[in-house]
């Protein structure tokens, strides 16, 4: 009894997944090769990672155009939904990207480390997103979920960026 004869691979279209493979790019050339050089001049990670997600916004608003001609499917055997809703969500979260890799330069400019961190966390941050969006089933919503970065990285990087000082309001001094 042969059991490989019977198993059917899934049929992968990879220009749809374009998406996702650019920001898992962008997100591991920020790690390995920022991790594996010196120090990059200032502001170099931010253009690296707003470079990535606008390439990855181009390439779902490519696919949302010619969506208006085709039907909405699924991908990877009913995974991942391919639909308008799905792109303009990408599309959404990689400009969301964009803007906050800019302003975390800006403000790392004013004195603070500018560091890798934060913009590696951002792009996974937006390829958990762009997945949980585009889930079809719990195991990819799942995935999803799993994808954003942990609590650890998120503490690291929110070391590395200085944060405002909040007033505090105590309740006993105000009556």
């Amino acid at each position: 009894m042969d059991v490989t004869a019977d198993f059917m691979p899934p049929t992968i279209e990879w220009y749809a997944l374009s998406p996702y493979i650019a920001l898992l790019a962008g997100a591991l050339v920020l790690l390995l090769v920022g991790s594996l050089t010196p120090r990059w001049p200032r502001g170099w990670y931010a253009i690296v990672a707003a470079t990535t997600a606008g390439s990855a916004a181009v390439l779902a608003s490519l696919q949302f155009a010619a969506l208006e001609t085709e039907a909405a499917r699924t991908l990877v055997k009913g995974t991942i939904a391919h639909d308008r809703f799905g792109l303009v969500a990408i599309i959404a979260v990689c400009f969301i990207v964009v803007m906050s890799a800019m302003t975390t330069s800006d403000a790392a400019s004013q004195g603070a480390a500018d560091t890798l961190e934060p913009y590696a966390l951002m792009l996974t941050a937006a390829l958990g997103a762009a997945v949980m969006v585009s889930a079809n089933d719990l195991l990819a919503a799942f995935l999803g979920i799993e994808i954003l970065p942990s609590r650890r990285l998120r503490a690291r990087s929110s070391r590395l960026i200085p944060q405002r000082e909040s007033p505090r309001i105590s309740l006993r001094n105000r009556w």
